[in-house]
């Protein structure tokens, strides 16, 4: 089984990720759908980077960064 959540701030995800979430869904004003929080790109980049030092994934909805 694969634990997703939202994030609504960088705190909070590297707070999900230390509860043992396996991946982080985030996007963009433009492309955030119905997400709670939209992010720069310089923050998804961030994000991203941080899921992947916990060994976790990101998801970022629409062409968010190529950090993904």
């Amino acid at each position: 089984m694969e634990i997703i959540a939202t994030a609504e701030s960088a705190l909070q995800a590297e707070n999900l990720l230390r509860a043992g979430v396996d991946t982080l869904y985030i996007g963009n004003s433009r492309f955030g759908l119905r997400l709670p929080t939209s992010f720069s790109n310089a923050e998804i980049e961030e994000i991203t980077k941080l899921a992947h030092s916990f060994g976790k994934k990101s998801d970022c909805c629409g062409k968010c960064t190529d950090a993904q």
